[in-house]
């Protein structure tokens, strides 16, 4: 799957780089858990009861300057649909960062792009984030490297707030249906010591 993706990247020749990326790409692994019933013979379909997992590998294209790259025609309009959604990821992470240092609670601009909009979990606390930027230390590229560098900073300062951990019934998914029984006693014989005044630790 990850190869078929690759196949479809887009790329072209620029000026400055041979096999420059003209869009964004997503990887992205994503496991259902649905839970048996207590006799271990069906899948429980409760939403309530069902882990998502997702797993998002995110290649984002650099941001160009064409004055340099000397783009034209569809290499021009690549560039500019690039730009314009790092700068709409931009603006949501500096949001983020405001609503967090001065206890706001101002509206993040997910959906002024598709990139960002899908984003959107990630940065509402559903996951973790790690994020790694890439700069050329050529004298010549300094221009572009600093706002990079910038960037990172501006980054490094939100903090993603950890979702709360599953529930008894959810850490119990995935147990073959005995295990889930045995769960499920030991569970029942600690609340009856709890009720008798026992100390249970």
């Amino acid at each position: 799957v990850l190869h078929a993706g690759q196949k479809r990247r887009r790329i072209a020749h620029t000026r400055l780089n041979c096999e420059s990326s003209r869009s964004h790409s997503i990887f992205s692994i994503r496991v259902v858990q649905g839970p048996l019933d207590a006799q271990g013979e069906e899948v429980v379909t409760d939403k309530n009861s069902i882990i998502i997992s997702q797993l998002s590998l995110v290649d984002l294209a650099g941001s160009e300057r064409t004055n340099r790259t000397k783009a034209t025609g569809d290499r021009l309009k690549e560039a500019g649909n690039i730009n314009n959604s790092l700068m709409t990821l931009r603006s949501c992470i500096e949001v983020l960062r405001e609503n967090q240092v001065n206890n706001t609670n101002k509206k993040v601009p997910y959906r002024d792009s598709k990139i960002t909009h899908y984003f959107k979990n990630f940065f509402d606390g559903e996951g973790k984030v790690k994020m790694i930027v890439c700069v050329n230390p050529k004298s010549d590229d300094y221009d572009e490297t600093l706002p990079v560098m910038k960037f990172a900073e501006l980054a490094s300062e939100v903090q993603i707030q950890r979702a709360t951990g599953p529930t008894s019934s959810q850490r119990d998914v995935g147990l073959p249906p005995g295990r889930r029984r045995a769960n499920q006693l030991f569970k029942e014989a600690r609340k009856r010591l709890e009720e008798e005044g026992q100390n249970v630790k």
